[in-house]
């Protein structure tokens, strides 16, 4: 896992200040743009987590989503969209988080998942070092309960990569 972890930080590009002054974005469209590279990447994923590990995968907005439709794709599964707020047309369950600059909440459809479903939640956290919700989120609405069962990948690097271009995997 360390060679890709090398392999994603030295497709990725430092953009200071943005979207707001102090931050550091961690830009990934270099990587999606190398086909070698992704690939190796999505393949990497795959191999780490077992392709029979979950049943489906869900990418939250909206990097997450060109990774998670990739790894749907290589493993013959579906793909869940988690969008932000007021996205989505049917009825949502909706997690809320706190961002180093703001807030903001999340979404997926109520029947997105059955019950006992693996679900491997794809996400990056390399824009600015701060993480989604967690997988343990409860992703509640009106007078329900979660979805089902959930793992995570996520790519994070040091502290959102101030002064750090490594990335490492954790699997939650």
């Amino acid at each position: 896992m360390a060679d890709l972890a090398e392999l994603v930080a030295s497709r990725i590009v430092d953009v200071p200040d943005f979207p707001k002054a102090g931050i550091l974005f961690k830009d990934l469209t270099p990587l999606f743009a190398d086909g070698p590279a992704f690939r190796q990447v999505i393949d990497g994923i795959v191999e780490h987590h077992g392709a029979d590990s979950f049943d489906v995968v869900a990418g939250i907005e909206a990097r997450g989503f060109v990774i998670a439709a990739a790894i749907a794709y290589a493993t013959g599964i579906g793909v869940v969209p988690v969008r932000k707020a007021g996205k989505l047309p049917r009825e949502t369950y909706a997690a809320s988080y706190a961002l180093e600059y703001g807030e903001a909440a999340l979404e997926l459809h109520r029947d997105a998942f059955t019950p006992g479903q693996r679900v491997l939640v794809v996400d990056d956290v390399l824009a600015t070092g701060v993480p989604r919700p967690p997988p343990s989120i409860s992703w509640s609405g009106p007078g329900e309960g979660s979805p089902g069962s959930r793992c995570c990948w996520s790519c994070r690097s040091c502290r959102g990569g101030r002064g750090s271009r490594r990335a490492t995997y954790t699997r939650c």
